[in-house]
């Protein structure tokens, strides 16, 4: 996330836009890296931790100032939702929020021009626990400094603009006690058949107890099951979530055809399903 603070005269104006990094953004979701996430500034890696829930878990977060001024980090967990559209809403209290049991330490931290710091975490389970996923995001947020004076004369000019560009970031901490399951439906599925496309519409369901990172493939076969068209896109379902989707193919020529949709996490098929689909030729006028 990043916010844009601009100062003209005695008013001041902010302006937010997120990024949840690999998450949950961001989303946003890839394997545990070693590299940073961030702009110039304020950058902390990895970006990504899952663990066991059967016992604590502790670890490290690496923060670091790429910028040529003091930098000061609020640090704190926060539950964060995806609706059906994919957008993040931050809850302060969810079921599945492991963030109870999570303690970091600092919590605030100042980092001078060049500067890196560890943050320890320690997640510590709680007794009979159900099995399946649980999750929080630890957003590393910059806060604003102290604004620096105005040179003499300059507030009498007719403009005088000071902008200050702060950084929140997120990393997402998935934590699993038992078997995980992983098994997704598409639900409520139509097919609109146009002059340039076929358009499949559905809703991904996730209705198993752990987030899925998954490649959606989709074929369109012909009546010798040859696939003449295909596309893939990869996407990350949570846990609960459902999402509207749709995916669209180019138009083929005239007859009857099946559109499969298949979906993969890590080499292990989570859904498929195969649809019949009419092409008519266009009328000519």
């Amino acid at each position: 996330m990043t916010t844009m603070r601009a100062k003209a005269g005695c008013a001041t104006v902010t302006l937010r836009a997120g990024t949840l990094g690999p998450v949950l953004a961001l989303p946003v979701l890839a394997l545990l890296v070693a590299s940073p996430l961030g702009a110039a500034s304020l950058q902390v890696s990895p970006t990504r931790f899952e663990f066991a829930l059967d016992k604590p878990f502790t670890n490290f977060f690496i923060v670091s100032n790429g910028s040529e001024e003091e930098l000061r980090v609020r640090i704190y967990p926060q539950f964060v939702q995806f609706d059906a559209e994919n957008r993040p809403t931050e809850l302060a209290q969810h079921p599945l929020d492991l963030a109870p049991w999570l303690v970091l330490n600092p919590r605030r931290v100042t980092l001078k021009p060049g500067e890196r710091r560890i943050i320890r975490f320690s997640v510590r389970p709680p007794q009979n626990l159900q099995p399946g996923e649980y999750r929080t995001v630890v957003f590393f947020e910059e806060l604003p400094g102290e604004p620096k004076p105005l040179a003499p004369g300059q507030a009498q000019r007719q403009l005088g603009l000071q902008i200050n560009l702060l950084t929140k970031l997120g990393v997402s901490l998935y934590g699993a006690f038992g078997e995980k399951q992983h098994r997704v439906d598409l639900e409520n599925a139509h097919i609109a058949v146009d002059e340039k496309a076929v358009t499949l519409l559905g809703i991904l369901a996730n209705l198993g107890n752990a987030h899925v990172t998954m490649q959606v493939k989709a074929e369109l076969l012909n009546d010798k099951g040859e696939a003449v068209q295909q596309a893939t896109e990869n996407l990350v379902l949570q846990r609960e979530q459902k999402r509207n989707w749709q995916l669209q193919l180019k138009r083929p020529e005239p007859g009857a055809y099946h559109l499969r949709f298949t979906g993969l996490s890590r080499d292990l098929k989570v859904f498929e399903r195969t649809y019949p689909v009419e092409v008519k030729a266009t009328p000519t006028s």
